[in-house]
């Protein structure tokens, strides 16, 4: 089972994917809803991939993605940028900030399975 840890502001979205990953059996999901919670869960929990909101109350999912692989020990963990920013600017920039996947919201349930699952079967 692959363990997934959420960071997004907003409790609500986390719930919604962690009861929806969770009901197919695959996987197994944390969450936070602060950069600094979640930034403390990726080294406790060591996910197997991360799903990272752009805008958080306290650090930003930028700031978030560079400590992440500026760590030796989360370094290798793959980076899924969900957000509901879709100007192109924070694409490239997700993509400049070793980022794996960047999804729009509201994404589908399918949508961010597929990613998942497309980054992980490459790992």
């Amino acid at each position: 089972m692959k363990k997934i840890l959420v960071i997004d502001d907003d409790a609500e979205v986390c719930l919604l994917i962690k009861n929806g990953l969770e009901r197919s059996g695959d996987f197994n999901v944390v969450y936070a809803t602060s950069g600094k919670d979640g930034l403390r869960l990726v080294k406790q929990e060591k996910p197997h991939l991360l799903l990272l909101d752009v805008r958080l109350p306290d650090i930003d999912g930028f700031e978030v993605l560079q400590q992440v692989k500026q760590d030796k020990e989360t370094a290798g963990i793959p980076v899924v940028m969900l957000t509901a920013l879709e100007d192109e600017k924070y694409q490239k920039e997700a993509q400049h900030s070793y980022g794996e996947g960047y999804l729009t919201k509201p994404a589908q349930l399918k949508d961010i399975k597929s990613t998942i699952e497309n980054i992980l079967g490459n790992i």
